[in-house]
């Protein structure tokens, strides 16, 4: 049965492109549903994105510290070796550039939902746990050196 995540996931990674390859921050050789935990990779960046109206969930990106550095690195022309808050401040900043893109994608006329302010941590054993999961899917992006997960989740209609 499909969803409405079903639905919005090609949305989802056609803003992700538009956005990595824009910067050029990676040549994404893939984009594949992910099934499994995220909770062994580590340490990560995660950043989050609550959607509300008539779309409402959050939009959840996960970035290994390496792929975190390296975007910032391509996107601030820096040459950063670990994470910092100029590293959390581009991961922010880098979801909600993709957010932005996924929304124009899927706007029918209307705005389709209003978006907060990226919240962002870093760490080791970052665990988020979805209960919902016809409605909940992680799309995993990777090139030759560096992936990266973007989960999408919706309330049920």
């Amino acid at each position: 049965m499909d969803t409405r995540v079903d639905n919005y996931v090609p949305k989802l990674v056609e803003a992700v492109n538009e956005i990595v390859d824009s910067f050029e921050l990676m040549n994404i050789e893939k984009a594949d549903h992910y099934v499994g935990s995220l909770n062994g990779l580590e340490p990560l960046v995660v950043s989050t994105i609550g959607l509300v109206g008539d779309n409402e969930g959050v939009i959840i990106a996960f970035f290994p510290e390496s792929c975190a550095v390296h975007f910032t690195n391509r996107l601030f022309q820096s040459d950063l070796t670990e994470v910092d808050d100029e590293v959390r401040d581009a991961a922010g900043e880098l979801s909600n550039m993709i957010v932005g893109a996924f929304k124009k994608r899927i706007t029918d006329g209307k705005e389709p939902f209003k978006q907060s302010i990226p919240a962002v941590v870093s760490g080791q054993n970052i665990s988020i746990n979805q209960t919902d999961t016809d409605n909940n899917k992680i799309v995993e992006f990777s090139g030759l050196e560096n992936s990266f997960y973007l989960q999408l989740s919706l309330t049920s209609e």
